[in-house]
Formats: structure tokens, C-alpha cells, sequence
């Protein structure tokens, strides 16, 4: 026999119901994807390390595949100095988008840069610079002799571009970390201070083989994305140049359109190539 419910009984019942449907609402809205950490080899004074195990943890890190970011930016060399907003964008290993603007927003310097081919256009002055090198490029414009994967490792913080097979822990007196050198694939040489702590990279310093030049950075206020340790300010210095880079926010693995990487050439543009001589038209 069914049981007839009252006006009174219904309510409460109904009220009840819209109750829980509302918390559990609430619960799925306050929902965060967990974050993945991997155990952190502990590293205590007058213990012997263990450079293999250390080693094979830096090597595995999670791969950043994309990323995009905004922020501020700061850069001064010996001959100029400047400051903006900046936005960059990459896709790993060789897509990379860079843009800075002034105080109103509006775009000065716009960079793409691929493994064959860098340009940077002066939106001002309708000046294009062209050039199959980041490197030269780099130095031409900012002072600053940086490959493209150089560049990728000073805008994320992740997957330095060395030979994990040669790495070797160095001995140091500077107890708040670890030195780890490596070479990279032009054999020039890194050497990569981790911190103590949770093995983050706090500065690395890159000797360049070929001209003999030394790039230092520096990275900070580390914070933990999903199944990444992203360092959201950055300092990069080589002779009497220097780049700031503090980030606003950072988004990893987001899909990328593939214009973003095709620079639009206005009409009249100036363009000026950079370093060989058979760059790019």
C-alpha cells in the first residue's frame, strides 16, 4: 500500500532533495585535477648521493609539449634599455611565438622563430629581421647569443637540452645545492645548481664552445602546475645584456593555432637579414 504524503512531509522532503542536489553541485565546481608529483630523492648533509637515481629523476621529468604565457618583461644592454608586457607562446621542440608591448598594448617587437627560420619584426619602424639562426638573431637585436632550445629553457624552466648520459655531480661547499654539469649536443658545457630541497633548477650557467661566450639564469617563485614545477620569474645575463621575464600566469599543453607562428609581413617592409648570408628572403 503506498504511503500518501502531506503537504508538510512533501516540502521537506522536496527541500531536502534541492540540498544535496546544490552540495553536490558545489563539490563538482571546487573540483581540481590532482596534482601528479613524483617522489623527490632526499638529499641530507654527509649522506652519500646517489647520481644515478638523481639523474634518472631529472631525466624523467614530465615533458612539456606546448605552453603560453603573459607577463612583464624588462631588457637591458650597454647601448638601451626597455620594458613592456610580453606574450609568448611554444610548441615543443621548434615553434616558438614572442611577443612585447608597450605600456597601452600595443605590440612593438613580434618574434617567430622554427628550427630553420627567426624573424622579428619592429612593428614601428616596418623593419623585418630575417635569419635561419635564433642565435644570431638573438645577438643582433638584444645582445644576446641564445639557440632556440636555450630560449625554450629560459621561457619554461623544463627539459634543459643536454646529454643526460654526461652528467656528473660536482663537489660543492655552497650547501643550499647540488652542482650537476653536462654538455649538450654542440658539446657546449652546463652546469645546473639544483636546490637541495626538491631538486628545482635555481641557476643554471651555459659556456659556449664555438665563441667562447657565458649565459647565466636564474629562475624563482617556482609553483606547481598539474604535473609541472614552473618558475614564474626568470633572469637571463650575458655580457652587458639582460632579460626579465615575471610571468603573470602560465598555461601548459594548450593547443596552439598554427598562424600564431606565421608572421604577417606589412606592406613597405624593410627587410634586413641577419648572420649568413643565404638567409631567408
Amino acid at each position: 500500500m503506498l504511503k500518501r504524503l502531506d503537504g508538510a512531509s512533501f516540502r521537506c522532503e522536496f527541500l531536502f532533495f534541492i540540498i544535496v542536489v546544490l552540495l553536490l553541485a558545489g563539490c563538482a565546481s571546487i573540483y581540481k585535477k590532482p596534482v601528479i608529483t613524483r617522489e623527490t630523492p632526499r638529499v641530507r648533509k654527509g649522506e652519500h648521493i646517489d647520481a644515478r637515481k638523481l639523474v634518472n629523476y631529472l631525466e624523467n621529468q614530465p615533458e612539456l609539449e606546448s605552453f603560453n604565457a603573459k607577463g612583464k618583461i624588462s631588457i637591458r644592454t650597454n647601448k638601451w634599455s626597455g620594458s613592456g608586457r610580453v606574450f609568448i607562446a611554444g610548441v615543443y621542440p621548434s615553434k616558438l611565438h614572442f611577443e612585447v608591448f608597450d605600456f597601452f598594448g600595443n605590440p612593438k617587437w613580434v618574434i617567430n622563430a622554427t628550427g630553420d627560420r627567426v624573424e622579428a619584426m619592429n612593428v614601428a619602424t616596418k623593419e623585418l629581421f630575417v635569419s635561419r639562426n635564433t642565435r644570431d638573431l638573438m645577438n643582433g637585436l638584444f645582445a644576446i647569443p641564445a639557440d632556440l632550445d636555450e630560449i625554450f629553457f629560459f621561457f619554461t624552466g623544463q627539459r634543459p637540452p643536454v646529454n643526460w648520459s654526461s652528467a656528473r655531480l660536482l663537489p660543492a661547499d655552497n650547501e643550499p645545492y647540488l652542482l650537476l654539469e653536462a654538455t649538450n649536443h654542440s658539446l657546449d658545457n652546463w652546469l645546473l645548481f639544483l636546490n637541495v630541497a626538491n631538486l628545482s633548477i635555481e641557476k643554471t650557467v651555459i659556456w659556449h664552445r664555438a665563441d667562447h661566450t657565458r649565459l647565466r639564469i636564474t629562475f624563482g617563485d617556482y609553483q606547481y602546475l598539474n604535473s609541472y614545477h614552473v618558475p614564474y620569474t626568470r633572469t637571463l645575463e650575458v655580457r652587458d645584456a639582460e632579460m626579465k621575464i615575471t610571468y603573470k600566469n602560465f598555461k601548459a599543453n594548450q593547443t596552439c593555432n598554427d598562424s600564431l607562428f606565421r608572421l604577417k609581413r606589412p606592406r613597405n617592409v624593410k627587410i634586413i637579414r641577419v648572420g649568413l648570408l643565404n638567409s631567408p628572403r
